[in-house]
């Protein structure tokens, strides 16, 4: 056999350090997955406890005007404004505009 010929032979050790460095490449690509993953699911976290917190403050809010609801301020409120109630002995005042500031009405 010619010199050119020969294949280079890799020892033993060459082997193992190619086993061992592959072996830690793939060991750190696994890691680095698992810390990307954590990183995304704390931010998913803060971003749903925001979320939790706003709700919460809502459901507080909604139950403060529940409980307003079912007083009887809040129902001389809607009487009087929506419905256009009085009590005994009230009397309605409706304002009108002068005749100058009305709108003209157009015969059709």
């Amino acid at each position: 056999m010619t010199e050119q010929s020969r294949v280079p032979s890799v020892s033993r050790r060459q082997i193992a350090t190619a086993a061992i460095v592959t072996s830690v490449v793939f060991v750190i690509a696994v890691l680095a997955q698992g810390v990307s993953n954590g990183v995304a699911l704390w931010q998913r976290k803060q971003v749903l406890m925001t979320e939790i917190a706003a709700r919460r403050a809502e459901t507080t809010e909604l139950e403060q005007r529940k409980q307003f609801a079912q007083t009887d301020d809040f129902v001389e409120i809607v009487a009087r404004r929506e419905l256009k109630m009085l009590r005994p002995g009230e009397v309605a005042v409706i304002p009108l505009l002068p005749v100058s500031a009305q709108p003209a009405i157009k015969d059709r």
